[in-house]
């Protein structure tokens, strides 16, 4: 019974992913196109994008496996040695937003980090949140491909957004509560 709270916050870490990957292709991307810099960066990715194979092999697996080593495995976890599991996420997860250099992505990349700090702490597990990364990121270069410029979907993608993301903390927290009762009871 105590993997069964575990695969409910992780599903519930999927729904919030997916939600923050709605939100962010349907308001953050266009946000972006208007910041300085935007141009280089896509003369760079679609330079990247030229050799399709590498660009799938680095955003869904490469990238994934190494960000999780360093951000995960070695950041947090250096940090959970010596600091509270509070200030040890809040930390990792402020030095992954920032380290991906993305001003209008940065509060998706944080949540991202935030969740997948979390669930290294619960599970310790440092495949897993490679796993989900590299899910997330290769839903986000399936949705960026995905040519579209339609307000009405924009809208719609950040109302479905936000549902999923309202819906899967809002069932996270609950999870979590129900299972630091369970401890404190003594009955899980």
């Amino acid at each position: 019974t105590c993997a069964l709270p575990i695969l409910k916050n992780i599903l519930f870490i999927i729904i919030i992913l997916l939600g923050c990957l709605l939100v962010a292709c349907s308001l953050l991307f266009p946000i972006e196109k208007m910041l300085p810099g935007f141009e280089d960066i896509v003369t760079f990715q679609n330079s990247l994008a030229k050799t399709t194979i590498f660009m799938i092999i680095y955003s869904s697996i490469l990238g994934p496996v190494m960000e999780e080593f360093v951000f995960r495995g070695i950041i947090l976890g250096g940090l959970l040695k010596s600091h509270s599991n509070k200030t040890a996420l809040l930390v990792s997860t402020l030095i992954f937003g920032i380290m991906h250099i993305d001003f209008a992505k940065f509060v998706v990349v944080s949540i991202m980090g935030l969740l997948l700090g979390y669930l290294y702490m619960k599970t310790r597990s440092i495949y897993l949140c490679m796993l989900l990364h590299g899910l997330y990121n290769t839903l986000s270069g399936v949705v960026l491909y995905y040519p579209y410029n339609n307000i009405s979907i924009d809208i719609l993608s950040t109302v479905v957004g936000l549902v999923f993301i309202i819906f899967g903390f809002k069932k996270l927290i609950r999870n979590i509560n129900n299972s630091n009762i369970q401890k404190t009871l003594n009955i899980g």
